[in-house]
């Protein structure tokens, strides 16, 4: 009887440790990786869309990009429309990136807002 009661309880407290190492791990791996603060002291800049004004701020600070990956929230007008910067070739004059990038030719179709040309 006395065998009988050591096994059940090293069994007991095994499938325990187990789960919990288990468990542990699963939410480690479900919580996604927090970038480092150095990276997120960094200047970003971006262009509105809209108005081709260029903000400079730490990319902490920029908050999440909701809906379009490619799109920041003005901080003047609450709007989805900071874009990274990118240079057009006819130019040589800073603009926003396009968009869409979904499609193969969004690059080579994107006309620039300055220039009236196409941009790559």
């Amino acid at each position: 009887m006395t065998q009988t009661k050591r096994v059940v309880t090293i069994i007991a407290l095994s499938v325990v440790v187990i789960g919990g190492v288990v468990l542990g791990v699963t939410k480690m791996l479900r919580r996604p990786p927090k970038p480092p603060s150095w990276l997120m002291d960094e200047p970003l800049r971006l262009m509105d869309e809209k108005t081709l004004v260029v903000t400079s701020k730490p990319l902490g600070a920029w908050g999440e990009r909701q809906g379009k990956l490619t799109r920041y929230k003005n901080p003047d007008t609450g709007e989805y429309t900071m874009a990274l910067i990118i240079q057009c070739f006819a130019c040589q004059q800073d603009i926003p990136m396009p968009a869409d990038l979904s499609k193969e030719d969004a690059l080579s179709s994107y006309i620039c807002p300055k220039c009236g040309k196409h941009a790559h």
